[in-house]
């Protein structure tokens, strides 16, 4: 399971968990010093779900599969497009920049 369950959390699972693999998925690469969360980055690495290289991470192709076929992802997904009116799941030019730089 790409998320980790977390009993102190109003979802159930880990939302660091959840936010870095948005983060990753959304902009393909990300800078280290951009992380929401390293904890959960190496959670995700650990499992096999991310990979890291000479400071940039992003997911592997296991971690596409499982985080598009978890269900708190669509939920998430459904949140964050009423939360904030845009795609949940596209980066901007901008988000990517600043993830890469």
């Amino acid at each position: 399971m790409i998320y980790r369950k977390c009993k102190r959390s109003r979802t159930g699972y880990n939302n660091g968990d959840i936010d870095v693999a948005f983060q990753l998925f959304k902009c393909g690469c990300v800078w280290d010093g951009n992380l929401v969360s390293k904890d959960s980055r190496d959670w995700l690495v650990k499992q096999g779900y991310a990979v890291r290289h000479e400071g940039g991470q992003s997911l592997t192709g296991r971690g596409v599969i499982a985080f598009l076929r978890h269900h708190r992802t669509w939920i998430s997904i459904a949140r964050r497009r009423n939360l904030w009116k845009k795609p949940a799941l596209t980066a901007s030019p901008e988000e990517v920049k600043r993830a890469l730089s």
